[in-house]
């Protein structure tokens, strides 16, 4: 469907003024008609993402923001540099907060999981497992790496750099990963590592 022209002033509703109007207004009754065939139009819209081309050859409209305009009469475009420059801030902000409560625990308990895409690309989920100051459980993925390679080596440096960055490979209490050959020879390693700081809890 790409190709292809769209009425979007049926589908959605646009007045003479190019401008998303709300269908519905006139026409709250869900049994009515009116509006099934309203739905059914919208669900139709909303599997076109794309910038498509009016009838008259000379507006293009973004799908995407046009049903959104239209679900939501205050909705305002932003740019991906302000959508990608927000994302950055949030995480800053909780990393903050969670290096701010990984200070006060003495302990951590470390989860690691690999697995490999179609592309031939393999990723590692870190998660930190700790008791808080109110004795509550707590469960954080600290880290989502892209790991090139499937040795102990790789394997070992990727989880020891999640560890010097948040300041914990001292407070390392037990590790777990799955049964991946390499990963004896991980936790081996990681074991050696850590052992030089005197801090492990069975030696």
């Amino acid at each position: 469907m790409a190709n292809e022209e769209v009425d979007v002033e049926n589908a959605i509703g646009v007045n003479n003024d190019n401008q998303v109007v709300n269908l519905a207004e006139d026409n709250a009754n869900e049994d009515n008609p009116f509006e099934k065939r309203k739905r059914k139009k919208i669900s139709g819209v909303w599997n076109e993402f794309t910038i498509i081309k009016l009838s008259n050859g000379t507006t293009k409209y973004e799908m995407f923001n046009m049903v959104m305009k239209f679900s939501n009469p205050a909705y305002e475009k932003i740019s991906r540099a302000i959508v990608k420059g927000d994302c950055i801030t949030s995480y800053q902000m909780e990393k903050k907060r969670l290096m701010a409560l990984l200070k006060t625990t003495n302990r951590v308990s470390i989860t690691t999981y690999c697995w490999r895409l179609g592309q031939n690309i393999q990723y590692m989920v870190v998660t930190y497992h700790f008791v808080d100051s109110d004795w509550k459980l707590q469960k954080r993925i600290i880290n989502f790496i892209n790991v090139i390679g499937s040795t102990g080596v790789v394997i070992l440096d990727a989880l020891f750099k999640c560890l010097q960055e948040c300041e914990l490979e001292k407070k390392v209490f037990t590790i777990t990963m799955d049964n991946a050959s390499y990963n004896d020879s991980v936790v081996r390693m990681l074991k050696d590592n850590i052992s030089v700081f005197k801090k492990l809890s069975l030696n």
